[in-house]
């Protein structure tokens, strides 16, 4: 059985009114795949795992030689069925979790085959640099590769819409910081931006056009500034006039790729978020968050096109915000942090209601899921992994 994706924006509203769904999982002579489902709907915040006489919904997986065939009944005694094939047993345990959940919660798309590029602080290279590696890796951490191995600083992951492309930054070529771009299919990376000045970042417009493919931070002129640029990294067309002078950084494009917002001092003082429409010379509009005095790292929904995610500071800690253009404010993710630890680097996940981002405090950094509507967390780097993991960029 096959279903088309509901493309409909979800009004997150009447999602964080709904109760749980209680959901059953049995498995046939597989404890692994028994094991990757309940993990991953453990993980989701409409989702609540109950025993059989209490649940609502009941799904049935049964690994074979070929694949998983994945059965879902409701309490009416409705039967979905689908038969999955390709990949290893917990991937495709994972993309059956992924079919149920888009049948118990139409207009949701399912998270748990999410895969991302994310950052690993790896130590010390031999002459004492930093060592921050490239990595891919599953959601859940089921399967891991690292893709670069250059012994120096690389930064913020950006995905392509195709997703085989990954846009870095890095010092690696010449110790200053490049934007580099690296092509999962060859392995291989190209230089993006090696402008004189620093080149701080880059992100992929989701929805390329005009001849404008990606959005970066360059210092070329003087303050870091956000410039659209074409797929080479060329064509550069500054974002916002030239005066005041200001610093800016970390832009990220509206869902159509019309829009994007970044963060500036422009007004002087804190930062604050900004958003600028394409082939504007217009001012870009400030966003009253109202939540703090300064605010960082704004990530556009990509399902909610009134929903921006940003981080700020609040009793010493940094937090994530949502930002609602229907009600010209902002309100905190109910998430819950210990004392010295901060919630930072969020990248929304493609359902628009659950985010990555990182833990961070005076030891160690990992990455945790959340679901901004209820605010269940659940760490996602294992505890034995080798270095410390920030800086998630997801499909």
């Amino acid at each position: 059985m096959t279903r088309v994706l509901d493309a409909t924006p979800i009004d997150l509203g009447v999602l964080k009114r709904e109760d749980t769904l209680p959901l059953s999982i049995t498995c046939t002579g597989n404890s692994t795949a028994l094991s990757a489902a309940k993990r991953a709907f453990k993980a989701h915040g409409a989702i609540r795992l109950a025993s059989s006489p209490e649940a609502q919904w009941f799904l049935e997986l049964h690994p074979n030689a070929d694949g998983v065939l994945a059965v879902l009944k409701d309490a009416k005694h409705a039967l979905w069925q689908v038969s999955l094939k390709g990949g290893s047993l917990v991937s495709t345990t994972l993309r059956a979790c992924d079919w149920a959940l888009e049948l118990m919660h139409p207009g949701l798309r399912g998270i748990f085959s999410t895969e991302m590029a994310f950052v690993s602080d790896l130590g010390q290279s031999p002459g004492k640099r930093p060592k921050r590696e490239l990595f891919w890796s599953t959601l859940f951490f089921d399967t891991v590769e690292q893709l670069t191995h250059f012994s120096a600083l690389v930064l913020t992951p950006s995905l392509s819409p195709n997703h085989q492309k990954i846009l870095y930054t890095s010092d690696h070529r010449s110790g200053f910081l490049d934007v580099f771009e690296y092509d999962r299919r060859s392995s291989a990376s190209r230089l993006i931006a090696g402008y004189q000045g620093s080149n701080l970042a880059a992100v992929y417009s989701p929805k390329p056009s005009n001849g404008v493919a990606m959005a970066l931070i360059l210092s070329h002129h003087g303050s870091p500034m956000p410039y659209f640029a074409d797929a080479q990294g060329k064509q550069l067309q500054c974002v916002v006039p030239a005066k005041p002078a200001a610093i800016c950084a970390s832009p990220s494009f509206s869902p159509d790729g019309q829009q994007v917002v970044f963060v500036s001092n422009r007004l002087g003082g804190k930062p604050q978020l900004y958003v600028q429409k394409m082939g504007s010379r217009q001012p870009p509009k400030r966003l009253l968050t109202r939540l703090s005095n300064s605010c960082l790292e704004p990530c556009w929904n990509p399902v909610t096109p009134n929903l921006i995610a940003f981080i700020a500071p609040t009793a010493g800690q940094l937090r994530i915000g949502i930002y609602d253009f229907k009600k010209s404010n902002a309100d905190w993710v109910p998430l819950s942090l210990p004392p010295g630890h901060s919630a930072v680097e969020f990248q929304w996940c493609r359902d628009g209601r659950h985010g990555v981002y990182t833990r961070r405090s005076s030891s160690k950094q990992v990455l945790h899921l959340i679901d901004t509507l209820s605010g269940k967390d659940t760490p996602l780097t294992p505890g034995d992994f080798k270095g410390s993991t920030f800086q998630a960029a997801l499909f």
